[in-house]
This record gives C-alpha cells, sequence and structure tokens, in this order.
C-alpha cells in the first residue's frame, strides 16, 4: 500500500513541473515510465492478495485454487463480498488499461495513416536527405510522423528561416524521434491516462514524458550536429505551426528550458548507470511485492 502511494500520489507531486531531470533526460524518462507502472502493480497486487489471501495460503496458491473452480463451474466458490469486489477491482482495471491500449493504438495508427498518406501525395523528397519531406507551405514546420517508415516533415517556410547548420539540427532532433520509437511510447501512455486521471501519476506523466523525449531528441541532434546549432534552430522553434495530431514537432513543448539547456550542453556519464540503478531497484521492489 505504502508502494502504492508513494508512486502514485506523493513522488509525481513532488517532480511534476520541476527542471531536476533536464540534464539527465533519459533518467527522468526512466523513473517517469516506472512510477505508473509500479504504483499499479502494487496496487493490483495488494487488491490480489486481499481476494485471494483469505484462505491462509500464498496469493499465487489461492489463485490456483480459483483457476480450478472456474474450471468446475464455481469460481466464486469460498469468496464473500470484500474478496469478489477487490477481484472485480483487478479484473475491471486490467481490462480497461488493455482495451485503452487498442483504442489508442487503433486512434494513432489511422491518424498517422492519413498524415502519412497525404504527405506522399502533397510532399517531395528534399535534395538535402532523402528520409526528409518537403512540405510545400510557407508556413514554418517541422515535425515527425510515427508509423511504418515514419515520415519527416520540413515546411518550405522552416527551410527559407533557417540556416543549413540550423535546418541539419532539426532534422536531426526529428531522427532521434524516429530511431528511439518514442511514436509507441506515447501510445501506451495515452491509452492509460484516460482511465486513472484521479492518479497525480498519470495526470502529470505524459505531459512530462513528452517534455523529455524532445529532450532527448534534442541530445541526439546535438551529438550529431552542435549545441549551438540546435540552440539557434531552437530559438526559431517558436514560431513553428503546431504538429499535426499523433505527430512530434520540434517547438510543442518546453521550448525555453530547451533553449537553457542546450545553451551548456552536456551529456552526463552517470546517467546510464543510474538508469540500470533505478531498474534493478524498480524489479527489486516489485519482486519484494510479489512474493511478501
Amino acid at each position: 500500500m505504502i508502494t502504492a502511494f508513494v508512486s502514485l500520489f506523493i513522488l509525481p507531486e513532488m517532480l511534476s513541473g520541476r527542471e531536476i531531470f533536464d540534464r539527465a533526460p533519459r533518467l527522468g524518462l526512466t523513473i517517469w515510465l516506472l512510477l505508473p507502472m509500479l504504483g499499479l502493480f502494487a496496487s493490483f497486487t495488494l487488491l490480489l492478495d486481499l481476494a485471494f489471501g483469505n484462505t491462509g495460503a500464498s496469493t499465487f496458491h489461492a489463485f490456483a485454487v480459483f483457476l480450478d473452480n472456474v474450471r468446475m463451474g464455481h469460481p466464486l466458490a469460498g469468496m464473500n463480498f470484500v474478496h469478489v469486489a477487490a477481484f472485480s477491482l483487478v479484473f475491471d482495471g486490467t481490462l480497461m488499461l488493455l482495451l485503452g491500449l487498442v483504442v489508442a493504438a487503433l486512434r494513432n495508427h489511422s491518424a498517422r495513416l492519413r498524415q502519412r498518406t497525404m504527405i506522399d501525395l502533397v510532399c517531395t523528397k528534399s535534395a538535402i536527405d532523402p528520409a526528409v519531406f518537403v512540405l510545400p507551405h510557407q508556413d514554418a514546420a517541422a515535425y515527425f510522423v510515427p508509423g511504418r517508415g515514419g515520415r519527416i516533415v520540413i515546411s518550405d517556410g522552416a527551410m527559407q528561416v533557417m540556416q543549413a547548420e540550423e535546418l541539419q539540427a532539426v532534422i536531426a532532433h526529428e531522427m532521434g524521434h524516429k530511431k528511439a520509437r518514442h511514436g509507441a511510447l506515447l501510445t501506451v501512455l495515452q491509452s492509460m491516462v484516460p482511465f486513472v486521471t484521479f492518479f497525480p501519476a498519470a495526470r502529470y506523466c505524459q505531459s512530462e514524458i513528452q517534455s523529455l523525449i524532445e529532450m532527448c531528441a534534442d541530445d541526439s541532434a546535438a551529438k550529431k550536429t552542435s549545441a549551438l546549432a540546435l540552440r539557434a534552430a531552437l530559438q526559431k522553434a517558436n514560431v513553428f505551426a503546431t504538429a499535426p495530431v499523433a505527430a512530434l514537432g520540434i517547438g510543442n513543448h518546453v521550448l525555453e528550458r530547451r533553449i537553457a539547456r542546450a545553451a551548456n550542453q552536456t551529456w552526463p556519464i552517470f546517467e546510464l548507470p543510474l538508469i540500470a540503478l533505478v531498474l534493478t531497484s524498480a524489479l527489486n521492489l516489485a519482486a519484494t511485492i510479489t512474493f511478501s
């Protein structure tokens, strides 16, 4: 119960809106992904223990007995109202999350397919980079449409206002989204959020992760070009049009913070070891919750 409360309520409230992960966005991304997963896992484990722990045996053994009862046609044998209610919460919660994932995946697939089809019809491939599609429009815009093959789109307007190095930084930023499969990550988040908005972890998780994946793509761009080129591109991105639905645009999130961090860009050597430490601690905590 303590783990669920801390993961779903306390830590999200403490971490939301702060800049502590701006220097290590991958670490922040890992933590923000783990918080709702660990909180929901702890909550479901607690409810399962309440539903099946009435026999004095382990939860796993009691669940095996429940499955035997299901096969015999008496699934609720030996369970009172509290046990049934706890099991219903776990079953309904799992079903809602799975249905949400399917609905979000279908909705994003449909929106991204329409975008990719339109891009293929109206855009031309860039002479600078064959992976880039040029949108014939005077408004400045740059975004990545996830999906099969993906599409990096830059408008004529954006190409006119950017220098060559700035344009390369924008392309590298969008390529960072493509290689890291950030579109799939956002689909999973969008599937969970509508059903658990009463948890701070869910309310803050999507916006925080969207900001952090933009910073991760910024880091990818700075490594391939330069921090100076990235900063110059971000300073011009504040006039870019908003990216289409289900796409990832360079200027959509926390632009001022990203410009500031690009001014003194560093890649901390402690980030990967800390990610490994956080993952190991989370797995140990999950195992402790499960087998305690």
